[in-house]
């Protein structure tokens, strides 16, 4: 296996993609691969690396040096940031790392990490978790009616079209099943065959024998990302409180938004939450294992890796119909899935909240789901295999 590994990839800094590439990492080193990971990081947190319209005449595009858990990284700038298509479009920077490079992955929420890859006609493989569109729905509804416009007359319509030629190319591995059906939706022909999960650690996530204290439900991820839908979990909250007058609402994540913090006043759930706005890795089986249900309120999901953790904990999961979850929770026997309705949610908690034996028996399903279909050592062995499936079969040059 070639020894120089270029991960094309986002900025690593949050979210369910960095435990993507730690098991990536992971995986690659235990065959002697050297690795570097590339990735556009955003103009919002490193404006000097990108030039947008306004600076178009005074600078050109940069790169930084930087690292990641002892990983050399390269933070690549763009042309025009502002159009968003623009993050990965092929340049003398990518060029440069692409051609010292033996193999090329793409690891991202969307496959447009993979464009500079599909541009420079390098054999590569992709592994992604959601299609262009899913990843930013609810962003794009927060943004002003002047660039609403601005991305419905051309950031959309060019971004599909990029996205389209990637998932054509045949060269891409879906996290879930879910993703595989959405993206293989977008190109005439079916061209996406494999799922690899993103393994669990069962040995690091599993049940304790922790003391029963008062009922707690919870959640992992981030509080402000508009898919993961904070306010239907908030209104769940008030509903099981009626029933439940000590109920704990657990959020692990982030720093809660000022918007949140006025919904949970209005709620008058503010008594019952408990907030964690940052943890070490080590830390997160000890708060799961504190949780009787893990509540998933998103509006879409590719997976939702904290959600398999809390499954893996002997944690069943409620979730609402959002995508990746689909795929593993089988409702009625290892967990629940709802519509999203605060009253169907919260009804289906009360229910394993009310119902210990229950609870229990989805607990030991859970777990023994996650064993089975999420172990590391089967979907580490996948990934290579199909690593190496991709690169041996794949000409030198590809589309354009």
């Amino acid at each position: 296996m070639p020894r120089k590994v270029l991960i094309a990839t986002i900025w690593p800094a949050s979210g369910g993609v960095p435990s993507m590439l730690d098991f990536v990492i992971e995986a690659l080193q235990r065959t002697g691969a050297e690795i570097s990971l590339a990735y556009y990081k955003p103009y919002s947190v490193a404006e000097e690396l990108s030039v947008p319209l306004h600076k178009i005449f005074f600078r050109r595009p940069q790169t930084l040096e930087e690292q990641y858990k002892g990983i050399p990284c390269f933070a690549i700038g763009c042309w025009l940031p502002e159009l968003e298509f623009t993050h990965y479009r092929r340049s003398r920077h990518w060029d440069t790392l692409i051609e010292s490079h033996d193999l090329h992955l793409a690891v991202s929420g969307s496959c447009m990490a993979a464009r500079s890859l599909l541009e420079k006609r390098v054999s590569f493989m992709g592994w992604i978790a959601t299609d262009w569109e899913g990843d930013r729905f609810h962003r794009v509804s927060q943004f002003s009616l002047l660039r609403r416009t601005l991305d419905r007359l051309l950031i959309q319509p060019v971004a599909k079209r990029i996205e389209k030629r990637i998932i054509d190319s045949g060269r891409l591995v879906a996290l879930s099943a879910a993703t595989l059906e959405q993206m293989n939706s977008l190109v005439p022909q079916p061209k996406i065959q494999h799922v690899v999960h993103r393994p669990i650690d069962t040995d690091k996530f599993k049940p304790s024998q922790q003391p029963v204290g008062r009922p707690t439900i919870g959640f992992i991820g981030r509080f402000e990302d508009p898919r993961k839908n904070l306010s239907l979990l908030f209104h769940v909250t008030q509903h099981l409180l009626r029933d439940f007058p000590d109920l704990k609402l657990m959020l692990v994540g982030d720093q809660l938004s000022s918007t949140s913090e006025h919904e949970i006043d209005e709620l008058g759930i503010g008594p019952a939450i408990e907030v964690h706005d940052y943890v070490e890795q080590e830390a997160l089986p000890i708060l799961l294992n504190k949780l009787d249900v893990f509540v998933l309120p998103s509006h879409q999901e590719g997976l939702c890796i904290a959600a398999l953790e809390a499954m893996a904990c002997g944690v069943p999961v409620v979730s609402t119909r959002c995508g990746g979850p689909e795929s593993y929770i089988d409702s009625g026997r290892n967990g629940v899935l709802c519509e999203h309705d605060a009253g169907v949610v919260a009804d289906a908690v009360l229910q394993l909240l009310s119902e210990p034996e229950r609870r229990a028996t989805y607990a030991a399903r859970a777990r023994r789901t996650i064993i089975e279909q999420f172990s590391v050592d089967t979907q580490s062995q996948k990934f290579i295999r199909l690593m190496s499936d991709y690169t041996s079969s794949m000409p030198t040059n590809g589309p354009t």
